[in-house]
This record gives C-alpha cells, structure tokens and sequence, in this order.
C-alpha cells in the first residue's frame, strides 16, 4: 500500500493527456529483499507497470538489495535473557529470494577495501573534532583527529575480524559522531565550561584532555559494549592501548561510569 501510495502521490502513472517528461526521475527502492512485496517491485522494475497501470517512461528505477549471507560462528552465540526453545537464525539478514524476473539485473559491487574505508572515515571524524578547535590546522588538532582515525579504524578491523564483513558499516563511524559530540558536551557541562564554543581561556591541554576522552568513550559506547566475551574485550582494551599508549581505556570510562552512579540517591 505504501508503495502504491508514493507512486500515485508523485504522479508516477501514464496519463495520456500528459506530455512526456524529457528529465528522468529516478527513484531508488532500499532493501527490497526484505519486505513482503516482491511481486508488485518486480512488475513495476521488470515490467515497468504498477497492477497493470503503465508507469511514465521517464521513470526509472534502481534498487539495493540485502545480501544472502551466513551467519559465522561467532555471532551465533546467545547471550542476555534467552528462552531455551529460542532458534537462532543462521543469516546475517532476513531477506526473501529475488524473483528470476530481477536476477539478470543484479551486480555486485562488492565491500569497501580496507583502504577505501579508512578514507571515508577519515573524512566523517575530522569535521567534529576540528570544529572545538579555534586553530583547525594546529599540531594538537591534527594530533587528535589522527587519534580518532587510528581508535576508530582499529575498533572497526577489531568487530570484522571477529563476527564477520556484515557487522559493521560506516553507520557506526555516524554513530561515534553521535556520541563523540555529546560526550564533549556532557564533559564540558560537568567541568563548567558552558560557551557555545571552547573559550580562548581554556588552555589547549584542556581541551585536549576533553577531546581525547570523549573520543575514549565513543569508541566504549560504539564497539567495546558490543564484544560479547570477556577475552574479547580485554583483546580489544590491550590493543587499544598498545596503539594510544598515553590511553587508559577503560579507566576512563569507569571514572565517567562511577561519577554517575556518585550522583544518584
């Protein structure tokens, strides 16, 4: 019904008294493989109708679609509050199978290289990092985004290698710009330091003391929680410190944690 909706809302049918459009609009479907309305998706890709209606030949579609991919090992492990009749499902998504209409019609463009991805999140962390800093292109700045890249690159290889290409994206590289921003104002208002920006008589090495360990506790929050065993946690502490030796990794967040249980009555 939705998708019938948003094709008439945006007046995507032929209409005979309408003169044809000599721009394409293109509208992108997500995860198709994952509802329960394959057959309408393909007949409007395939068929290029909507329940028989023609739909206008300047639309034109492309889709993404959730890879077919096994759960490994590791993940497959329960943990919390588990019923014992619980079935665990062996795939990383739950997806249906593509018709054979859309099959010639895939490509696969494959994952991220390494390389690549280390650009990308390169690019997301150096924004939120720069902008408390009133001399963007100072040693110190540059000092602390190379800090994020080197945590948040090491954090991502960590969770891959251990549960697989699929359980991590550049979503949690978004996320830790969540929490990072959040975690330099909750330190800010603790410490109070309350202007919109980092005032010019806070010294440098304050600052960077806030940003370090907001960074420290984002890259907690994002990738340390998730790890489900005790050893893989203290693997990912002991690498975390080998690469910032100045870091103390989880002390930094136990302070923050036992602060906040200080404050509850």
């Amino acid at each position: 019904k939705d998708i019938i909706d948003f094709m008439k809302k945006n007046n995507f049918l032929y209409n005979k008294d309408e003169k044809p459009s000599k721009e394409k609009q293109w509208v992108f479907l997500d995860e198709i493989n994952t509802c329960n309305s394959m057959g309408l998706i393909s007949e409007m890709m395939y068929h290029h109708t909507m329940q028989g209606a023609k739909i206008k030949d300047e639309v034109v579609f492309i889709a993404a679609c959730n890879p077919y991919r096994k759960i490994g090992k590791t993940l497959n492990i329960q943990v919390g509050l588990v019923d014992k009749k619980f079935k665990q499902r062996k795939l990383v998504y739950t997806v249906n199978p593509l018709p054979h209409s859309l099959l010639n019609f895939v490509f696969d463009f494959g994952n991220l290289t390494r390389l690549d991805r280390e650009k990308y999140i390169k690019s997301m962390i150096n924004a939120p990092i720069s902008k408390y800093y009133l001399n963007q292109l100072s040693p110190s700045c540059e000092h602390k985004k190379k800090i994020a890249l080197r945590l948040t690159v090491l954090a991502q290889d960590f969770v891959q290698d251990l549960y697989g290409i699929s359980s991590v994206s550049l979503r949690e590289v978004r996320r830790f710009q969540i929490f990072f921003d959040w975690f330099v104002e909750y330190l800010r208002t603790k410490e109070n330091i309350t202007d919109t920006v980092i005032p010019k008589n806070v010294t440098e090495s304050k600052l960077d003391d806030i940003i370090v360990r907001s960074i420290v506790l984002s890259i907690y929050i994002c990738y340390y929680l998730r790890l489900q065993r005790t050893e893989d946690r203290t693997e990912f502490k002991e690498k975390i410190e080998k690469s910032i030796p100045d870091i103390k990794f989880t002390d930094i967040a136990d302070k923050e944690i036992n602060y906040l249980i200080d404050q509850f009555d």
